[in-house]
């Protein structure tokens, strides 16, 4: 039987002849595979804006100004964001800012709930939907402001 192996807080050991094995190697490039996804998630979104500039200004508080320019100020933001995620030295400042941003375009998600509810739009389970996702994408983002986070791949091999 194999002694167990220490990788930093997570080991693998031998149970009952069968290897329980949990890798360090294998969860850092889960985050990196999700620091990517999220990357071009964001980045694909903030192109959107660009595309679709009349989508995202319907959804829009009309208490808000500006409409276009806030659309276009927030596909930027999105994108410049997306892109500053795959960089050691500004991804834990993009995370913070992405949870910054997804905060304040939260109203512009209840205004589509409120929109797609009063027009009895078939996608407004899309609409109540998107509400709780956003705090999925907080928890997502939040998983990357922390510093060190896939700095380097510190795997005992």
């Amino acid at each position: 039987m194999k002694e167990p192996r220490f990788y930093g807080v997570l080991f693998w050991s031998n149970l009952d002849g069968m290897q329980n094995t949990i890798d360090a190697a294998y969860i850092y490039d889960m985050k990196r595979i999700s620091l990517i996804v999220m990357s071009v998630f964001y980045l694909g979104a903030g192109i959107n804006h660009f595309w679709h500039t009349a989508f995202y200004e319907e959804i829009m508080p009309s208490w808000l100004p500006w409409h276009t320019t806030l659309v276009i100020i927030s596909g930027v933001a999105e994108a410049v964001l997306g892109l500053l995620l795959l960089f050691t030295s500004t991804r834990r400042i993009a995370a913070w800012l992405i949870i910054v941003l997804l905060i304040a375009v939260f109203p512009a998600n209840i205004q589509m709930m409120f929109n797609y509810a009063r027009e009895s739009n078939p996608k407004l389970w899309i609409a109540i939907v998107r509400l709780p996702i956003q705090i999925l994408l907080i928890w997502w983002a939040y998983g990357f402001t922390k510093d060190g986070v896939l700095k380097t791949n510190n795997c005992n091999s």
